[in-house]
């Protein structure tokens, strides 16, 4: 009799938590694990890779608890050049394991092992790599902490590089993935709307942000890859309003406030603080400076209340850049501890309204006189280019540029060397960007299988297409595909099961959500079967179906015939995007 090993269910959560919102893609990787090894005892301990793409946002690492002190840890990535012991490129954000953390049981269960869990290491700003060189991610575990486990395979599966043991090289891979940048799609915040458009201004989606108490208009907005959109949404009663995938919610501080200027209220986010600018205003609204608001529920914080600021943004320098007034006086800011770096001077004629840095330090400044200026560092103009009147915001994405918006709904895409690559409108009234990954528009149900001990779906090919992903211990998305389906002729999908011990009579199920309304129909199921061998089927694509992105779910279960929906025992479900044409 098969056993039912509850605490897989575990890895399946920890699967949905790391990105929500379909931000990244994948670079490299390597999906198998059957053994696995403490970090501590064998650092230095890492994992050597080759980017393929020249930005790197985060990687994922599978990761367990291996016990003894009944208390957690704090773990981070260190990336390397060439070797375990090459010059440190940049250190992701520190996180804290709790005991237990890969087990449904209580924190301080004091237990070790089971099944690993997958954490993402984010870097607070995208890393530039050069394509091709050899990086190595090194897991840095604090000493004082429980053990942790890192999940590898014994074997070279993974063709471009190997795991660390105590410094040394093998010729066998950790469970990792690296995560770089989809292709960016265009935020925007404008007559309290939140709307999503594409590089070439085609929009893509929008809804309402939810009025704050005031009935104040929404602000200046900004994403974030794990904790989605947050909006500076008010003037004299402003709250932080918070989208994550699709639902909203809003909090505030005391004395927080921005004087009624329609290009006032600057929102920057790193790691898991957001940054909102304070001025002062009558009133309880007397206060200034700058407000740390915590997305893990910390209550807020204010700083430098000396001073009150119109502006904020992240730089891609990871500095925090914060403009005191519309006179250029800007301040540079450490966000690790909230001190100034620096101030200097944009020009008293400036009619500064918003500003960001490149990883240079080289400041972009968007103007009321319609001027989006450039300058040094130490704030000497480099350049400048007209784009029309009342600008008063501006983004920056390290590949695709910068984004600036008026008063009166333009925006513009405009590359490094000031060269405009699109212009749109988006209404007639105040426009905030912001770049964004592309979201999950749709928001399908949970499902999983709890236990892949004995079976799993080792590959499903797609008009021959096949992809091979092995073991994902019971629930996997795969985003960027590459596979086709038409619309004209038969799709064939070959489904193959994977194995431990022997073969088994699996019921296997498909769906696709061909009218796009983000559920598995009964009128959507494409084929539902059992066999112990690998099936083959074809399916039609209804002729209404539209162009583009189209998901499918295949659920393969032991024991009885799959739903779309929920958390069975024995199998596995993986749902694929793949292109319709």
């Amino acid at each position: 009799m098969k056993r039912e090993y509850w605490f897989w269910v575990l890895g399946f959560v920890f699967l949905l938590l790391p990105f929500t919102a379909s931000a990244y893609q994948i670079d490299q990787q390597q999906t198998l694990a059957n053994h696995q090894f403490d970090a501590e005892t064998y650092a230095p301990t890492g994992q050597s890779f080759v980017p393929q793409q020249p930005y790197l946002l985060g990687v994922t690492l599978k990761l367990s608890d291996a016990g003894g002190f009944g208390i957690g840890n704090w773990v981070k990535i260190q990336l390397r050049e060439q070797s375990i012991d090459g010059a440190i490129v940049a250190i992701s954000q520190e996180r804290y394991l709790e005991d237990c953390f890969n087990f449904i049981a209580d924190p301080g269960c004091g237990l070790g092992g089971g099944n690993p869990a997958e954490i993402t290491f984010l870097f607070a700003v995208p890393v530039e790599l050069e394509v091709g060189a050899t990086y190595v991610m090194e897991l840095r575990v604090d000493p004082a902490g429980d053990g942790i486990m890192v999940a590898h395979h014994t074997s070279d599966v993974y063709s471009s590089g190997g795991y660390y043991k105590l410094g040394m090289p093998y010729a066998e891979d950790l469970w990792f993935r690296t995560l770089a940048p989809d292709t960016p799609q265009i935020l925007v915040s404008t007559g309290n709307q939140l709307k999503r458009y594409d590089l070439q201004g085609k929009l893509v989606s929008s809804e309402a942000i939810p009025q704050n108490s005031s009935k104040e208009d929404a602000r200046d907005l900004v994403w974030h890859v794990q904790h989605g959109i947050w909006v500076f949404n008010g003037t004299f009663q402003p709250e932080l309003s918070h989208n994550q995938e699709g639902i909203w919610s809003a909090q505030t501080f005391d004395g927080w406030s921005i004087p009624n200027n329609g290009s006032y209220g600057g929102i920057a986010v790193l790691g898991d603080f957001v940054y909102v600018t304070d001025g002062a205003t009558a009133g309880q609204g007397a206060a200034k400076g700058i407000v740390r608001f915590d997305a893990t529920g910390q209550s807020p914080q204010r700083f430098l209340d000396q001073y009150e600021y119109i502006d904020i943004t992240l730089g891609l320098d990871s500095k925090l850049y914060a403009l005191r007034n519309t006179y250029g006086a800007l301040d540079v800011i450490n966000p690790a501890d909230m001190t100034l770096l620096s101030s200097v001077s944009l020009g008293h004629t400036s009619s500064s309204r918003a500003v960001v840095a490149n990883a240079a330090g080289e400041i972009f400044m968007a103007s009321w006189n319609g001027y989006l200026y450039h300058y040094s560092p130490s704030g000497q103009l480099l350049d400048s280019l007209y784009l029309d009147k009342d600008l008063c915001d501006i983004d920056i994405h390290p590949q695709q540029g910068l984004l600036v918006s008026n008063r009166v709904g333009q925006v513009w895409l405009v590359d490094f060397e000031l060269q405009i690559q699109a212009n749109f409108s988006v209404g007639n009234q105040g426009v905030f960007v912001a770049f964004a990954e592309p979201s999950s528009a749709l928001d399908y149900c949970v499902t999983a299988g709890s236990n892949t001990f004995y079976e799993w779906i080792e590959s499903v090919s797609f008009n021959g297409s096949p992809i091979v992903s092995g073991d994902n211990q019971g629930y996997f998305k795969h985003e960027n595909t590459g596979a086709k389906v038409y619309l004209d002729q038969p799709n064939t999908l070959l489904l193959t099961p994977g194995f431990r011990y022997g073969t088994y009579y699996e019921h296997w199920a498909a769906w696709a959500d061909f009218n796009g309304d983000g559920q598995f129909s009964d009128d959507e199921q494409i084929i539902a079967t059992v066999s112990d061998a690998p099936v083959l089927t074809t399916f039609d694509v209804p002729p209404e179906t539209r162009a583009g992105p189209l998901t499918i779910r295949v659920a393969m279960r032991f024991d009885a015939p799959p739903s779309s929906c929920g958390i069975f025992t024995d199998g596995e479900v993986e749902d694929f995007v793949v292109t319709v044409e």
